[in-house]
């Protein structure tokens, strides 16, 4: 798996999904602290809910050779995303529209970059649920792997992204670029499933960065079919590490 960043400028505050952009030059990743407290799904309750039964309607996935699972409603379709590895687990999951609504990334080399183009500002964690998957403590301020929903504000209105994650989005509660990946274990030194790769305030559009025009938007996005849908799949993964 190869993961890179993509250089940003100013989004819009619309309620829409946006397109990639370019990459830009690698560089490491700061360390960062735990995330600022939440309202939070447990992860008894999470292990619970993707431990149970199938919805309805709902269908699932499993890698070749069985490494990676997870579930989803039966509408939506999962894709090889283009320049899978042969060695390793890289698809697109789509909604009965054709959206993309995740990105699954899980096995070979990794490679994370990216650069600040602005002063970080506040963000918000505005829904989490810990998950059990495997994931490496040593990773300078880990905090146990998690879905995540995190917004901050940008150009008026407010980005948001949701995915797993095992580091925080950055110092103080401020961050320039949030990254939606785990550092797993040799496995997979990195991995993702989520909407979104990135997202930074100030940076072009990309695939999967929802933009609203306030916080308040954002949180009743939470309240839609769609977040609850993604939510469920994304929490539901599984791997054989």
């Amino acid at each position: 798996m190869c993961i890179r960043d993509s250089p940003n400028s100013p989004g819009a505050a619309s309620a829409t999904v946006a397109t990639a952009a370019p990459p830009t030059p690698p560089v490491a990743l700061p360390p960062l602290p735990a995330e600022p407290a939440a309202p939070a799904t447990s992860a008894a309750a999470a292990a619970s809910a993707s431990a149970g039964p199938l919805p309805a309607g709902w269908a699932t996935y499993r890698s070749s050779g069985g490494k990676v699972s997870f579930d989803h409603p039966g509408t939506w379709t999962v894709v090889p995303a283009a320049g899978a590895a042969p060695d390793a687990v890289n698809i697109e999951v789509k909604d009965h529209a054709g959206k993309i609504v995740a990105i699954l990334t899980y096995g070979g080399s990794g490679a994370v970059g990216g650069a600040c183009f602005t002063e970080p500002v506040p963000y918000t964690v505005l829904d989490f649920a810990e998950v059990d998957l495997p994931y490496n403590p040593q990773v300078p301020d880990s905090v146990t792997p998690r879905f995540a929903f995190r917004a901050m504000e940008d150009a008026g209105g407010v980005i948001a992204t949701y995915g797993l994650t095992s580091t925080a989005g950055g110092p103080d509660g401020k961050a320039c670029t949030i990254y939606n990946l785990v550092n797993g274990t040799s496995a997979s030194p990195i991995y993702m499933f989520a909407g979104a790769l990135q997202m930074g305030p100030g940076n072009s559009p990309q695939q999967g960065v929802l933009q609203f025009a306030n916080l308040d938007a954002a949180r009743a996005y939470m309240k839609t079919p769609a977040y609850a849908d993604a939510k469920r799949m994304i929490t539901s993964l599984r791997i054989s590490d």
